[in-house]
């Protein structure tokens, strides 16, 4: 996955070791190489690089939700 494929309106779950959903994010919006996160089970807002939201992905521990 490449960074480009990060939208706004995209929603995330990061994952426990185990699998286990830990907590859902929504993509509020992307600047300038970081993404602006809403976590759905507490409203807070989240900001991460966009390339560690890959390496997140490509570890298993970060999975967008279909």
């Amino acid at each position: 996955m490449k960074t480009e494929s990060i939208q706004p309106g995209q929603t995330y779950e990061s994952l426990y070791m185990d699998g286990a959903i830990a907590d859902t994010f929504y993509v509020t919006r992307i600047n300038e190489g970081t993404a602006h996160l809403k976590s759905l089970s507490t409203s807070k807002p989240v900001r991460i690089e966009l390339t560690k939201m890959v390496i997140d992905m490509q570890h298993g521990q970060l999975k967008l939700k279909q």
